[in-house]
């Protein structure tokens, strides 16, 4: 009998001699292999992401499987034999030789891959590490599918995914995109990731889907490479809420653990926001989201009832918490957009008496004097905001716009739109299409026509492709504006623009009758009302133009007067230069137009002496209805200066470009 001390050392030798040894290693090397594989095509095929972990479970079942059968029998030049006990073994020379090399063989090559297999994975490891440090870490947050039966529980996917969207803004290591951007890749239609990654400029999309069954939620959250579409990192949660710390842990911990994938840094100050509990009240939290969702679908539909729904449920929110500074702020928002200032008012400075450090609070009291025309007040609580989050292109887009639109100082705004550009990146359509009117006031067509391009790649709405089209036709680009109308009314639903816009062209072109068969139609689509209580569209100017030059003079002259008598009035309130040019514009062409030639170039010297001379919606160069002025000095002299002060804020502009003060 052996030694007792032996039995381990006897154990070892009667595994190799089983070939057990040899199993394991070639086992491992299959193993690898498979594994690598399913890395390699769970992409492409677009896999679950629960596909490794059961190949993997799958594996360690087939090693055991393996150990045993492999105990038992052996592989031999003779075929498959059940393996004799090392007693009952006669040794036969050549039989053992040849057997015990093809086991070897086998085994130095299993080895050979592991190794070769392992030093790939170290090394390419290393290489994507190297480049996630190199790219820029700019994320989208797709909005997050609801898995739950029915729509009754979308509101609380919908809270999940804009509170990871928050948490990761919180970051400064990151450019993350708004909601605004992303909300159009929602449904099974939506394009591919490396699509989605290309158009919003970003390398990286945080995707997600989730299911809630009474206080159960269950979350899958996935970080993927914009480029290849690699998937970087995956989570589930399967979780009892029955707390608000319970879903603000998972909502905090995912942004965690994006930040240390992508290897961000984040600050004492940054966690402490991302770990932020809002309330204690799990029923206040739950009717806030509920509220949240109500005021998405009002502003999307524009129905009412949804407003009423909101503010019922936020005012059950804060009737449990009345502290609950998101139901406070929500609350102060719609009343900021539906200009109820005083009660907007209210709420924000409840906001900041609950926390005076709050950026929210600022933002809402800036948005407040923003919207009621107090430029002075609002920039007052924007750069408060500014100095908590410098980082927010929101706050330093309505500073840019401050300045621009109530300061008449477009230089002292360029760089805040610079900053929102930075901060925001270049893919939030609002960012572009600001920058672009900027630079349309300016004289730099080039430049307007280039963001306003980005806004509606980004996304093709009717108001994006309205003003890009008055770019184009103000210009006298009348080919362009035609062929860009052709090509994207037929694939949108802004028929009723593109035909405005055409009845602008056939009438400055004197195709009268063209003309105004596509006003005829814009009146059809439900311009009748409306377009006299806009600012900038001109349609009574331009109807006004077309009857006075095809015999109606009276009925040109009662539309031209009405327009008059409004606009005038409208001068006599508090707006901004802007919309004050606009009139002022208006007022002068529609004086032209009926011969009242002082009262015209009044108002366009008035322009001019405002230093804010607009072209919009139609140009004092080619709008015909200011060719009887053409020839005066008076008129040659506006348009000069007009052109000197363009000329002169444009040196600015690219001495700023020189300096490195702005980059555009």
């Amino acid at each position: 009998m052996a030694p007792k001390s032996d039995i381990p050392g006897n154990f070892w030798r009667e595994l190799k001699r089983r070939r057990v040894v040899h199993m394991i290693t070639i086992y491992a090397a299959v193993a690898f292999v498979i594994l690598q594989l399913v890395d390699i095509v769970a992409e492409p095929l677009r896999l679950p992401v629960s596909t490794k972990a059961l190949v993997i479970v799958l594996l360690c079942i087939g090693f055991v499987i393996a150990v045993f059968l492999s105990w038992i029998y052996d592989i031999t030049p003779a075929g498959v034999q059940k393996t004799k006990p090392a007693g009952a073994i006669r040794h036969n020379g050549l039989t053992s030789h040849a057997s015990s090399t093809g086991w070897k063989i086998a085994t130095l090559i299993s080895v050979l891959v592991i190794v070769a297999l392992m030093a790939f994975n170290f090394i390419n490891k290393g290489r994507e590490n190297s480049d996630i440090s190199k790219l820029k870490k700019s994320i989208a947050v797709l909005p997050f599918i609801n898995d739950s039966p029915g729509d009754s529980n979308q509101y609380f996917i919908n809270g999940v995914m804009e509170e990871v969207l928050k948490n990761l803004q919180n970051i400064k290591d990151f450019r993350v995109l708004s909601r605004t951007s992303t909300n159009q890749y929602k449904g099974p239609d939506r394009p591919t990731i490396p699509e989605i990654a290309k158009k919003l400029d970003v390398n990286y999309i945080v995707e997600g889907s989730g299911q809630k069954y009474g206080n159960k939620l269950v979350l899958r959250v996935q970080l993927i490479t914009g480029r290849n579409e690699r998937h970087l990192w995956a989570k589930s949660y399967d979780r009892k809420i029955q707390q608000t710390t319970d879903i603000i842990e998972v909502q905090s911990e995912i942004a965690r653990l994006i930040a240390g994938e992508l290897k961000a840094t984040i600050t004492p100050e940054e966690k402490q926001l991302i770990e932020r509990t809002p309330t204690s009240s799990l029923t206040a939290y739950d009717l806030c989201l509920k509220g949240n969702e109500m005021v998405r679908k009002w502003r999307y539909t524009g129905d009412s009832i949804y407003l009423k729904l909101a503010h019922n449920l936020l005012n059950q929110s804060i009737d449990i918490d009345s502290e609950y500074i998101d139901a406070l702020s929500a609350k102060s928002m719609i009343f900021s957009e539906t200009r109820q200032f005083d009660s907007a008012l209210v709420y924000s400075k409840k906001i900041l008496e609950i926390d005076p450090e709050n950026s929210e609070g600022y933002n809402g009291i800036g948005l407040i004097y923003f919207y009621s025309n107090e430029p002075d007040s609002a920039l007052k609580y924007f750069f408060r905001e500014d100095e908590i989050d410098p980082n927010n292109p929101w706050t330093n887009l309505a500073i840019g716009q401050l300045y621009f639109f109530w300061k008449n100082d477009v230089i002292k705004g360029f760089p805040y739109y610079q900053k929102a550009l930075d901060y925001g990146g270049d893919s939030e359509p609002e960012i572009n299409q600001n920058i672009s009117y900027v630079f349309f006031y300016i004289g730099d067509n080039g430049k307007a026509e280039k963001y306003l391009r980005k806004a509606i790649y980004l996304r093709p709405e009717c108001e994006l492709i309205r003003q890009y089209e008055q770019i184009l036709f103000t210009q006298g680009k009348y080919d362009d504006a035609f062929h860009f109308l052709d090509s994207i009314c037929s694939i949108t639903d802004c028929g009723k623009y593109c035909d405005m816009t055409r009845f602008y062209i056939y009438t400055t072109q004197s195709e009268f009758e063209k003309a105004e068969s596509y006003y005829i139609k814009t009146v059809d689509a439900g311009f009748k009302k409306t377009v006299f209580d806009s600012v900038f569209k001109a349609n009574y100017i331009y109807i006004g133009y077309l009857y006075n030059e095809t015999g109606r003079r009276k009925e040109a002259l009662s539309i031209l007067k009405r327009s008059i008598e409004r606009d005038e009035n409208f001068l006599k309130g508090k707006n901004n230069l802007i919309t004050l040019s606009a009139f002022k514009l208006k007022l002068a062409a529609a004086y032209s137009i009926i011969g009242e030639k002082n009262k015209a170039l009044r108002y366009l010297s008035e322009l001019i002496n405002s230093g804010m001379f607009v072209e919009w919606p139609f140009s004092v160069r080619t709008f015909p209805g200011f060719d009887k002025l053409r020839i005066d000095p008076e008129f040659k002299a506006i348009l000069k200066r007009s052109d000197e002060k363009k000329a002169s804020l444009r040196a600015l502009v690219k001495n700023m470009e020189q300096k490195g003060v702005i980059n555009m």
